[in-house]
């Protein structure tokens, strides 16, 4: 029997986790800009730019956002307007 790899494609561990590293934001900021749980989101500032999926919760304070640093540009990150069409990613 062969297996596939379990370090993304498998389905047991594509259900732990969204695929990419999630952009943390607070449920009314969000709602305030219309997004929703698990859309995809380009954020950027100074240091550069990422494009992911959201996680809306209410643990996140107002005015915040958490975004922990540094996945690679690799599958699951689309094309970015901002970089150009080149992938978002998160390393900045």
């Amino acid at each position: 029997m062969a297996h596939s790899s379990t370090y993304y494609d498998d389905l047991r561990m594509l259900t732990l986790s969204r695929g990419v590293e999630p952009f943390w934001l607070n449920e009314k900021d969000a709602a305030d800009i219309g997004v929703l749980d698990n859309d995809w989101v380009e954020a950027y500032n100074d240091n550069g730019v990422i494009v992911t999926r959201a996680v809306v919760s209410a643990r996140i304070p107002r005015g915040i956002c958490i975004f922990y640093h540094a996945p690679e540009r690799t599958i699951s990150f689309p094309k970015s307007p901002v970089r150009k069409n080149r992938r978002g990613g998160g390393n900045q």
